[in-house]
């Protein structure tokens, strides 16, 4: 049989397949170049020495203040390939929370934060990192839309902790004050805190006193003294910023009892006023003016009280109660204001006295004149509870 009549044999075409998987090969390894070289590209923008300069802010941190209490705790971390630093805070006793983002903003080179807070408020800051402490500026705003200046601080110390203060400015930046202030301790240091001084041991109590003689005449309405009392109970004054010690610090509710004055013949125009409230102090708030004026009205006479507060602080909010006493220490009348806003910048403000607040105490004419003839003078207790 003739080999060149017979048709040709697949075999033939067997040499070209190695060309075409060595095609195939340099074509996926190309790929795969491209992406490694594509993925390298958008991982490493936020790998610089920029987006490191935070590196000392991350981990789980406890804050405390100079006497080592505790104010909340923070973790901080970093997310989306090193591009954004996000804390996440927590107040001591829950009372409140917190989550902030920083992040590089590549069309001015520097730091931005935005913070939101479970009290509503919104901070805005831009700042830079110099010789290792991040130093913020910005605005802070409130629930309400008050805007405070705000400015911030952040610096590694050597022993591994960090020192944190927050201020803010009522005036446009003429002056300052502290709003938050404290030191972050990592975690796994909270052993390591300093223990409170031991208390020195206590006296031993003094032998009861003889039975006190019977009560003296109550002394004429020119003889009483009219003082201011506190009530609540005060607080050391080793616990008070220098700054503040010429103030009487109360626990909050801050309670005082003022005197009234016999006013039983009183006009209508009556009023009576005091400021020897104003030393007394409770988580910065004062009442720093009581004044009480007559109204007679169809259902007898009302005492319109008006107490004038300020509070150094922001973001606070308060209740007012203010009672009449009976020399006995019964009440006669009481009024209730409540959720009223105390810090400053506020639209209501009058002066450096701050908020003016009235309360109407309503009273039947036979009251008013037992309260108010001749003997001993009723008391306004007010009760002022501070609250963020």
């Amino acid at each position: 049989m003739d080999d060149r009549a017979q048709p040709s044999r697949p075999a033939r075409r067997w040499p070209r397949l190695p060309l075409l998987v060595a095609a195939l090969g340099l074509l996926v390894l190309s790929a795969w170049t491209g992406v490694l070289r594509a993925a390298s590209v958008t991982a490493s923008p936020c790998r610089d020495a920029v987006h490191r300069q935070l590196d000392f802010w991350l981990g789980e941190w406890r804050a405390v203040d100079d006497q080592g209490r505790e104010l909340g705790t923070s973790r901080v971390e970093v997310l989306h390939g090193g591009c954004v630093i996000q804390e996440t805070w927590t107040s001591a006793g829950d009372a409140g929370s917190g989550e902030s983002l920083s992040f590089v903003d590549p069309a001015d080179g520097v730091w931005h934060q935005v913070w939101i807070g479970s009290s509503g408020n919104v901070v805005r800051y831009q700042g830079t990192v110099e010789d290792g402490v991040l130093r913020f500026e910005g605005e802070d705003t409130s629930a309400d839309g008050t805007i405070h200046l705000s400015r911030a601080m952040l610096r590694p110390e050597a022993d591994g902790h960090l020192h944190h203060k927050i201020e803010r400015s009522d005036d446009a930046g003429a002056t300052w004050s502290t709003y938050f202030e404290a030191t972050y301790v990592p975690a796994a240091e909270a052993a390591l805190l300093p223990e409170p001084a031991p208390q020195p041991p206590q006296a031993e109590p003094p032998a009861p006193a003889p039975p006190a003689p019977a009560a003296a005449p109550e002394p004429s309405e020119a003889e009483r003294p009219g003082k201011v009392t506190a009530v609540s109970v005060e607080v050391p004054d080793a616990e008070l910023p220098p700054e503040e010690r010429s103030k009487i610090r109360l626990k909050s509710p801050m309670e005082l009892e003022v005197p009234v004055g016999a006013i039983e013949s009183i006009p209508e125009e009556y009023s009576w006023s005091t400021d020897e409230t104003a030393q007394y102090v409770a988580d910065g708030a004062s009442i720093t003016r009581v004044t009480v004026s007559r109204d007679e009205n169809k259902k007898g006479v009302a005492l319109d009280v008006t107490v004038a507060l300020h509070s150094g602080s922001f973001l606070q909010h308060g209740d007012l109660d203010v009672a009449l006493l009976a020399p006995g220490g019964e009440p006669a009348a009481t009024a209730h204001l409540e959720n009223f806003s105390l810090g400053r910048s506020l639209s209501g403000q009058k002066g450096e006295a701050g908020l003016e607040k009235k309360l109407r105490l309503q009273l039947d004419r036979a009251t008013f004149d037992r309260l108010f003839g001749k003997g001993p003078r009723p008391l306004l207790r007010l009760t002022l509870t501070v609250r963020e």
